[in-house]
């Protein structure tokens, strides 16, 4: 592949420019983009856009898959590019890919034309640029994704600042934001415990630990356990809280998504109504990882959000100065926040764009609803039996007004 393609200096004022692996891949990406509409294999790709996968952009670019779908998701997050994903290839998109690459037509023309108008722009001029910037901005803060295509999980548990404000959610015993209220868990852990007949042998990971609510107390009951996580912030004060209490507890920093052994469970767990902040896709990757982790005996324990809660939920938009307490920036912040409604997919997005002195960035917050019929779908199309459903996971009996409710399921 040859040609040229263009970059502005005002590129050093992209969010991304300081943060090495960003700029590498997308300027890779750039570089590996069709110049014009092709075929390959029957499929149309697009100029602008290219076939590729992590593996193969891991080996080109030297990046780890890892911080390469990190940094595919916050490409994602600013709209610099699309993903549209099947079974056999990733079709990335790069947005406002003429602004890199100039057409055939375009590319004949000088690239420092005179103005035919010498006089100066008016202040009318500058006024009329101004306004469409704004209205263009607020439009934009105002876009409603398509389901699930935006993915920035990282900005809520990665992120140094937003990490330690879920951290203090999470170890606040008194509320239900990041983790279950102190009287809840204690229920819900003597229910497991009798449930699933937890004893020196039984082995359990926790996908999505957080700082071990759950994990100490149920190694303290003798069991094996293993959770995972992708806040380092989380996991630090979870180790603490083992070395403490002298508990053997092996917690795996990663993405769950993600995460190898091979090692094989009696009971996994993962609690919170995590499931419900993924994908379809991811979905499908998550209980395809569950099945092959569990014992032929083993049980999966998860929550979810019910169709009453979607019900419940209204379309808004709001604006406000330090929104949520200055939850997202140690610095002052403007925050948009847009709730999505989508009847048809039963999703609810909340889209944050947070405007600070020296970045803009959006974090989308999704989560699926799901009717006791459609969740035992997804299992059963995963080699699942869901075999119990409850109201919560402390075992309480299921009611159909419950905003919530989970399931126990095992391979059949």
């Amino acid at each position: 592949m040859s040609g040229w393609i263009k970059l502005h200096r005002k590129l050093k004022e992209w969010e991304w420019y300081n943060d090495s692996q960003m700029v590498h891949l997308f300027i890779h990406l750039l570089f590996g983009a069709n110049y014009e509409a092709k075929q390959w294999k029957g499929v149309t790709v697009n100029r602008g856009q290219i076939i590729t996968g992590r593996k193969q952009l891991s080996k080109e670019t030297g990046i780890s898959e890892q911080s390469i779908r990190t940094c595919m998701e916050r490409l994602k997050s600013t709209n610099e590019l699309t993903i549209k994903s099947t079974n056999r290839y990733s079709i990335i998109t790069i947005c406002n890919y003429d602004s890199y690459q100039l057409s055939e037509d375009d590319s004949n023309q000088p690239t420092n034309q005179p103005n035919p108008n010498k006089q100066p722009a008016t202040n009318q001029q500058l006024t009329t640029t101004k306004k469409l910037k704004k209205d263009k901005e607020l439009k934009e803060f105002n876009t409603r994704p398509a389901p699930f295509q935006f993915y920035t999980a990282d900005e809520l548990w990665a992120n140094e600042h937003t990490a330690k404000q879920m951290l203090e959610y999470h170890l606040n015993e008194t509320i239900d934001v990041s983790s279950r209220n102190k009287d809840f868990i204690e229920r819900s852990l003597e229910w497991i415990v009798s449930h699933f007949g937890v004893d020196k042998n039984t082995e359990i990971a926790d996908f999505g630990c957080g700082p071990g609510l759950y994990t100490t107390k149920l190694a303290e009951r003798d069991a094996i356990v293993t959770g995972i996580d992708f806040s380092e912030n989380s996991l630090k004060y979870a180790k603490q809280v083992a070395a403490k209490k002298d508990l053997k507890i092996n917690y795996v920093l990663t993405n769950y998504l993600d995460f190898e052994t091979t090692n094989s469970f009696d009971l996994l767990t993962m609690i919170m109504c995590d499931f419900c902040a993924l994908s379809p896709e991811q979905r499908k990757i998550m209980l395809s990882k569950f099945y092959s982790l569990l014992k032929p005996d083993g049980s999966v324990l998860l929550d979810v959000y019910s169709l009453n809660s979607f019900n419940q939920k209204e379309e808004s938009a709001t604006y406000e100065l330090n929104q949520l307490n200055g939850f997202w920036s140690p610095e002052d912040y403007y925050c948009y926040v847009n709730t999505f409604k989508y009847e048809k997919e039963k999703v609810i997005l909340d889209k944050y764009t947070i405007i600070e002195e020296s970045r803009k960035r959006v974090v989308y917050n999704w989560q699926q609803y799901f009717s006791k019929d459609s969740l035992r779908k997804e299992f059963e199309e995963n080699g699942f039996k869901v075999e119990e459903i409850y109201s919560d996971v402390a075992g309480s009996t299921y009611n159909p007004e419950t905003t919530e409710f989970a399931v126990v399921a095992k391979k059949p």
